[in-house]
């Protein structure tokens, strides 16, 4: 049994971290992936408010994650050589930040995952009404927990990655990061 790596790929919201997860998992021999998609994370229901008070990632409970992860590492019948956990936070939640040997962070430009945000979470039926109260909180409040976020994570991430390029690309640069140690 190989040990397995756990590498954390964290964004901003709509920095790409789904999507170069998805990408990587099927680029890597041996790889798992758990998407934040996938679980409930119960925390603050104010980011900006959360943001002022400090922002303490252990607010976010992160258990049932942590639990999938202890159980990938610790299954004898594990192949599994590199365990790859999207989710916005990275590692600064304490009960992940044990877990996760490697943080990677996608650098992705504030215009660039907002357009994305807005392609993916609303399609031609939503009304631009919707997409407008979307962009009013971002500049009410959104942005400057975009901005923390970013360089909280930045501050904590090992590998820093240039999210504007095209995905086969963040890609390659990810899995020459990881081979490189």
């Amino acid at each position: 049994m190989k040990k397995t790596r756990t590498i954390s790929l964290s964004s901003i919201p709509g920095g790409g971290k789904t999507e170069i997860t998805g990408l990587l998992n099927n680029s890597l021999e041996n790889s798992k992936a758990l998407f934040a998609a996938d679980y409930t994370f119960n925390g603050p229901e104010n980011l900006t408010e959360w943001m002022l008070r400090g922002s303490n990632y252990d607010e976010w409970d992160t258990g049932p994650l942590a639990e999938d992860i202890r159980k990938i590492i610790a299954d004898e019948n594990n192949d599994c050589e590199y365990l790859l956990i999207e989710y916005p936070f990275g590692g600064e939640n304490s009960e992940l930040k044990k877990l996760i040997d490697l943080n990677v962070f996608i650098d992705t430009p504030f215009d660039i995952a907002m357009a994305r945000r807005i392609l993916h979470e609303y399609d031609k039926e939503e009304s631009v009404g919707e997409i407008l109260i979307e962009l009013q909180e971002y500049l009410s409040g959104g942005r400057s927990v975009y901005l923390h976020m970013q360089n909280t994570l930045i501050s904590a991430a090992k590998i820093i990655i240039d999210g504007s390029q095209e995905n086969d690309l963040i890609v390659q640069e990810i899995i020459e990061a990881i081979k490189a140690g």
